[in-house]
């Protein structure tokens, strides 16, 4: 079962913008399998966001606090030689896309 984790500082992303991003997660391991309409892989997935509290996530010896942009740990399980060639980095590039977006900005936006 592919699986795909999200962690990220308390207070990043509210309960909208979570239900989104487990909504919009969801169907992106099929689509980078080469499979986007297969919906036994789809309703097999799992998306698990994980919330840490503030003081317990740091990204370069940095807490991430309110003050700072957040950042945001992408980790992806899926069965060994599952992608289609580049399905990595487009399943990166779009994971990257999507919660940018819901975070309301744009790639290369500070």
């Amino acid at each position: 079962m592919p699986i795909i984790e999200i962690t990220y500082p308390a207070n990043a992303l509210n309960q909208e913008q979570q239900r989104d991003l487990t909504t919009r997660l969801t169907p992106l391991i099929a689509k980078w399998e080469g499979q986007p309409d297969n919906k036994f892989v789809i309703n097999n997935t799992w998306v698990v966001l994980h919330e840490q509290p503030l003081g317990t996530f740091t990204v370069g010896a940095q807490d991430q606090t309110p003050d700072v942009r957040p950042r945001y740990l992408a980790t992806v399980k899926a069965p060994q030689g599952a992608f289609i060639p580049d399905g990595k980095q487009g399943l990166a590039d779009e994971l990257t896309r999507t919660i940018l977006t819901i975070e309301g900005k744009q790639p290369g936006e500070d």
